[in-house]
């Protein structure tokens, strides 16, 4: 419980991950316990363990993690988010208004410990390439989103 861990957008839970700081080659063993609170699309792992590495006071540094996965874990549910409130009213808007081009949208309520949020997701990809192809789908019409794992 009180053991170091780790928050992924994409990666199994429970994946054992090793980080290494590529600057100082500081490295530690954690698990993927969380998704994560960020709703920014934000491809940095988010490490409860970066003051370990000295991260907290260096600010952002280079890291390299490394997880050792079968190809069954890296199967499993996949969604593009295409965006994040705080206001309920404002995320079933923008679902809606994307249920008119797309089949599988659907708002994700996340609870941290300062506020509430609603996620807008665009799911049921099989695959992690199949969801990042979706983002690069959703880029060229100028809209910001990023994978994260469902299952």
């Amino acid at each position: 419980m009180y053991g170091i861990s780790a928050a992924h957008k994409t990666l199994p839970l429970g994946t054992e991950v090793t980080v290494t700081r590529r600057d100082t080659g500081k490295r530690l063993r954690v698990r993927v316990n969380d998704r994560g609170r960020s709703s920014r699309a934000d491809h940095r792992p988010l490490l409860r363990a970066a003051r370990r590495l000295g991260c907290v006071e260096d600010g952002v540094v280079p890291v390299l993690v490394e997880a050792e996965l079968s190809a069954t874990a890296l199967r499993g549910t996949f969604a593009v988010q295409v965006g994040a409130f705080t206001v309920e009213a404002n995320a079933r808007r923008r679902a809606e208004g994307l249920r008119k081009t797309y089949r599988n949208v659907r708002v994700v309520e996340f609870r941290d410990n300062r506020v509430t949020w609603w996620r807008v997701r665009v799911g049921g990809y099989g695959d992690e390439e199949e969801a990042a192809s979706a983002v690069a789908a959703f880029a060229e019409l100028g809209q910001a989103g990023f994978v994260v794992r469902e299952d």
